[in-house]
C-alpha cells in the first residue's frame, strides 16, 4: 500500500470555518474520531528474522514487499499500535464545542477499543508535490497486546492521544484532528482508558490549540504512474478548494521519518532466544494457515481478527493479501443546527407534465425519446434535445433565419445550481434552478430566434478505455450527469444540444472545440452563417475579485472562451439580474508578450541572442520549463549548425538519451540535449559524458515564466500532449540555476519574443490559460 498526502494547519479560531468547509466538500456529517497510539521499538538487530519463511515466497517479491520485511526485519523502525475508541454512549454537544478534556461533551458509558498495527515507512526523497511513502495497516484481535508485540521483537516506548473528525471525500480522507499527551505507565497498563476520565491528565501537545488536517489517499500499487498522477492531481484539486481556509503542503520528511536510528534511538539490547521457541512451541510450521504473510510481514493468526483471516486465508503471498477498511457511507451536510436522525428528504420534481402524460400512454402512442447521446473522440459528450438543426422560426414568428444567433451558457451555477445550499450536487436529482427567471429567459430567446446551446467542462469524468481504476466511478459520474440533463431539457422542452469536454484537450474550455464541433453539428461554418455581434456567452468562470456575498472566480474560462470565440459575454448576475459589470482580470495576458519594445524577434521565438558553434564538437544542454520554447529553439538555431536534437519525450528514457548521444558523439556529431535539465544532479549525467569524450559543453537557460510556458503549452508546434499545470509548478520546485562552476565553458540566457505570422500571432494571442491554481 502507498499513502499520498498532504498536511496543513489551522489555529482554533478557524476550526469551526474548516470544519464547514471540509462538510460541505464531503457533503457529510463529521464522523468523530478518538484514537489511543502505542508507540514501539524494534529490539531486533538488522537482519534478524523471527519467524522461518514458511514457504519460498520471500525469495522472490516485489520491490514493495521487501521494503516493508525490511521495515521489521532489517532496519530499526517505529511503529504504532493504534486503538480506536468507540463510546457506547450519547453525544450531547455539537462537534467543534470543546470542553475542557478533547473537544466533546458525552455521557459516559463503556468504551469500545478496536485494534490495528499501523506501520508507515519514511516519506519517499527530493522534492515532491505530495508526500508519498509505502505504509500497511493490520487489524488485529484484542488480548495481550504488550506479550503480542514483545513476541515479536518490539520494545513499548510511549503513548498519546488523537481526537478529531473525519471525512470521506471519494477515495480521499480528511482527518482533522490534534495530538494530546497523557499520563506515562509501563507497557502492562499502556492500553488503560482511565485518562479519559481525568480532563486534567490530558494536555495538548500544541498548547495554541491549533489542528491538523491530513489529507490522504491509499493506493494499493503505488509503483503504477497512472495511480500516483491521479492521486496527486486529486489532492492537489483538493488544495486548491480548500485554499481559503487552510494552506495544504506535503510533510516535512524529517518529521515523519519513523526510522529508530534518526530519533538517536540508543544501543541495541542483547539478543533473547525465547522468539523462535515460542513460535516452534505454539505453531506448526507445515501449515500455512497458520501463518498469514500480509504487507509487512508473517504474523499468527490466531492473534489476528476474524475478519483478517477471512480475507488472507490464501497461501502466503504479500502482494495479493493487502486488508481494506471500509468506506463510511456518506450522511447529510453539515449544519449549524444539533444532529437529529434521518429523515427521508423531499425531492422537488423535475419532471414535467407532459413526461407523466406521456409515461401513461400506451406503448404505440408514445412520443420518442426527444434526448439523444453521442461520445466524439473519447471526450467530448454531446446531448441533443429535440431535433437537429438551427431554431424552427426566428424573430416575430417568421421561418429560420441567417445569420443566426447563438445563445451559449455554462451549466453549473449558470443555469442551474445544487439544491439545499451545498457547493456540489449530492446526486442527480439534487438541482435547482440557479434563479427562478432562468426558464422563461431561454424559452424567450428561442422565441426571439436564438439557437440555444450549453458548453461545460467535465472533468470529473473520464471516457478513455484505458482509466480501468475509476471507471465505476467515471461511469456512475456519466449516468449522473445524462439523468440530470434530461429532466433539466424535458422541464426546457426547447431543443437544445449540450457539449461536455472531459479531458485536457482542445474541447476544453477556454478552447473552442465546442464551439467548432457546434458549428458543424448544424452546418454553420460558411462565412456569415453566424451573427457573431449579436451572439454572447454566459458563465460564471469570469475572474471576478471577491465581493461581499461570494467567492472569488476561481477561473476566467467562461469569459476567455466568448474572448477567443469573438462573441460578447455576461456572467449570470449580469444576464439574469441585471446586475452590473464588476471588476476582473485574466489569468495570464498573452498580449503584454507583444509589445513593440520587444519584437526585434529573432529565429525560435527569443529574443536576439548570439549563440554561434565555438568547436568542431560540442555538446549544448538547454534549461527551462516545458513550454518555454526549447524545441523551437532547437529547430530554428542548433539545427542548422549540425546539432543533433535528443529529447526524452522521444526516447522515454534517460538512459536510452544518454545511449542515444554517446552513439552520436562517437560519430563525430555535436549534440544539444533537449531537456528541462532543472537540476545540478540531472545536468552532472551530462557534464559527465562530455568529460568522457574531451569536449566542451555549455548550456541554454531558456527563462519564460510558468503562466507564459503553461500559455505555450496549449500551441506547441510537435502536438504533443497537453501537460497539466502540476508540471510547470514542479519545474520550479526542482530549478536549480545553473552555474559555470558545474563545468559549463558557458551559459547563455534566452528570453522568449514570439515570432510569427499574423495569423499565427492572433492564434496565439487568444487565451489558453485561464484557471488561476492549476
Amino acid at each position: 500500500m502507498h499513502e499520498f498526502s498532504l498536511y496543513g494547519q489551522v489555529s482554533g479560531q478557524g476550526y469551526d470555518v474548516l470544519l464547514q468547509q471540509l462538510a460541505g466538500v464531503a457533503r457529510m456529517q463529521p464522523q468523530h474520531v478518538r484514537e489511543l497510539h502505542l508507540v514501539y521499538k524494534s529490539t531486533v538487530p538488522p537482519g534478524l528474522r523471527l519467524i522461518p519463511s514458511v514457504t519460498n515466497s520471500d525469495r522472490i517479491q516485489n520491490p514493495e514487499v521487501q521494503r516493508v520485511s525490511n521495515m521489521l526485519t532489517k532496519s530499526l523502525y517505529y511503529v504504532h499500535l493504534v486503538g480506536s475508541i468507540e463510546e457506547r454512549k450519547t453525544a450531547t454537544g455539537q462537534i467543534g464545542q470543546a470542553t475542557a478534556a478533547n473537544g466533546i461533551n458525552e455521557q459516559q458509558g463503556a468504551p469500545v477499543v478496536n485494534w490495528r498495527l499501523d506501520f508507515k515507512d519514511t516519506p519517499e526523497p527530493g522534492t515532491q508535490v505530495v508526500t508519498s511513502r509505502l505504509m500497511s495497516s493490520i487489524p488485529i484481535e484484542g488480548g495481550d497486546l504488550v506479550s503480542f508485540m514483545s513476541a515479536f521483537g518490539f520494545e513499548y516506548v510511549s503513548r498519546h492521544f488523537v481526537e478529531g473528525v473525519q471525512f470521506y471525500d471519494q477515495d480521499t480522507t480528511l482527518f482533522l484532528h490534534r495530538p494530546s499527551n497523557i499520563p506515562r505507565v509501563e507497557a502492562e497498563k499502556a492500553t488503560d482508558l482511565s485518562f479519559l476520565d481525568d480532563s486534567e491528565s490530558v494536555k495538548l501537545v500544541d498548547a495554541s490549540g491549533a489542528y491538523v488536517l491530513q489529507a490522504s489517499i491509499e493506493a494499493i500499487d503505488g509503483t503504477n504512474p497512472e495511480l500516483k498522477d491521479r492521486a496527486t492531481r486529486q489532492l492537489l484539486a483538493l488544495k486548491d478548494t480548500l485554499e481559503q481556509a487552510i494552506d495544504l503542503k506535503p510533510g516535512d520528511r524529517l518529521a515523519l521519518d519513523t526510522r529508530t536510528r534518526r530519533l538517536a534511538y540508543g544501543h541495541l539490547p542483547k539478543q533473547q532466544n525465547t522468539p523462535n521457541s515460542y513460535f516452534a512451541d505454539h505453531f506448526d510450521p507445515s501449515s500455512h494457515l497458520h501463518f498469514i504473510e500480509l504487507a509487512a510481514g508473517r504474523f499468527p493468526a490466531r492473534l489476528l481478527s476474524q475478519s483478517a483471516q477471512t480475507a488472507a486465508r490464501v497461501k502466503c503471498n504479500a502482494a495479493s493479501s493487502a486488508i481494506r477498511l471500509p468506506v463510511m457511507k456518506r450522511a447529510a451536510p453539515i449544519t449549524d443546527k444539533p444532529i437529529s436522525p434521518p429523515t427521508r428528504r423531499k425531492i422537488q420534481s423535475t419532471t414535467s407534465s407532459k413526461a407523466v402524460a406521456n409515461f401513461f400512454k400506451p406503448a404505440s402512442q408514445k412520443e420518442p425519446e426527444k434526448l439523444s447521446w453521442r461520445v466524439v473522440g473519447d471526450s467530448l459528450i454531446i446531448g441533443r434535445y429535440g431535433p437537429l438543426g438551427p431554431p424552427a422560426q426566428g424573430p416575430g414568428g417568421g421561418g429560420a433565419t441567417r445569420p443566426v444567433k447563438i445563445a451559449a451558457f455554462d451549466l453549473d451555477d449558470t443555469i442551474v445550481s445544487p439544491a439545499g445550499g451545498s457547493k456540489w450536487a449530492r446526486g442527480a436529482e439534487s438541482w435547482k434552478w440557479w434563479h427562478p427567471s432562468v426558464p422563461a429567459r431561454l424559452r424567450s430567446l428561442h422565441d426571439q430566434g436564438y439557437l440555444v446551446t450549453i458548453f461545460s467542462n467535465q472533468g470529473n469524468i473520464s471516457l478513455r478505455a484505458d482509466a480501468k481504476k475509476g471507471q465505476q466511478k467515471d461511469t456512475a459520474s456519466f449516468s449522473n450527469l445524462k439523468t440530470q440533463l434530461a429532466a433539466i431539457l424535458s422541464q426546457l422542452d426547447l431543443p437544445i444540444s449540450f457539449y461536455g469536454a472531459t479531458a485536457q484537450d482542445r474541447y476544453r474550455k477556454p478552447r473552442t472545440g465546442m464551439w467548432d464541433e457546434l458549428l458543424e453539428d448544424y452546418d454553420l461554418q460558411s462565412d456569415g452563417a453566424i451573427d457573431l455581434s449579436q451572439s454572447f456567452y454566459v458563465g460564471d468562470a469570469a475572474g471576478r475579485e471577491q465581493p461581499d456575498k461570494r467567492s472569488k472566480d476561481h477561473a476566467t474560462s467562461d469569459r476567455d472562451l466568448a474572448s477567443n470565440i469573438g462573441i460578447g459575454f455576461k456572467t449570470p448576475e449580469e444576464f439574469f439580474l441585471g446586475a452590473q459589470v464588476e471588476p476582473y482580470k485574466h489569468v495570464f495576458e498573452p498580449k503584454q508578450w507583444l509589445k513593440t519594445e520587444r519584437t526585434s524577434v529573432h529565429n525560435g521565438g527569443h529574443a536576439p541572442v548570439s549563440f554561434r558553434k565555438k568547436h568542431k564538437q560540442e555538446l549544448v544542454i538547454a534549461c527551462g520549463s516545458p513550454g518555454s520554447g526549447k524545441s523551437t529553439y532547437f529547430w530554428h538555431v542548433l539545427e542548422p549548425q549540425g546539432f543533433k536534437r535528443i529529447n526524452q519525450d522521444i526516447l522515454k528514457s534517460r538512459d536510452r538519451c544518454l545511449r542515444v548521444a554517446r552513439d552520436f558523439l562517437a560519430a563525430g556529431e555535436s549534440v544539444a540535449i533537449d531537456n528541462t535539465n532543472a537540476d545540478v544532479e540531472t545536468r552532472r549525467h551530462w557534464i559527465k559524458l562530455a568529460q568522457e569524450f574531451g569536449i566542451p559543453i555549455r548550456c541554454i537557460r531558456f527563462t519564460a515564466p510558468a503562466r507564459l510556458c503553461e500559455h505555450n503549452n496549449v500551441m506547441n508546434p510537435e502536438g504533443r500532449t497537453m501537460l497539466p499545470g502540476i508540471a510547470f509548478r514542479s519545474f520550479l520546485q526542482r530549478l536549480q540555476e545553473p552555474k559555470l562552476d558545474e563545468g559549463f565553458e558557458d551559459i547563455t540566457t534566452v528570453d522568449f519574443v514570439f515570432q510569427g505570422s499574423p495569423e499565427q500571432q492572433a492564434v496565439w494571442s487568444r487565451y489558453w490559460v485561464s484557471k488561476f491554481v492549476t
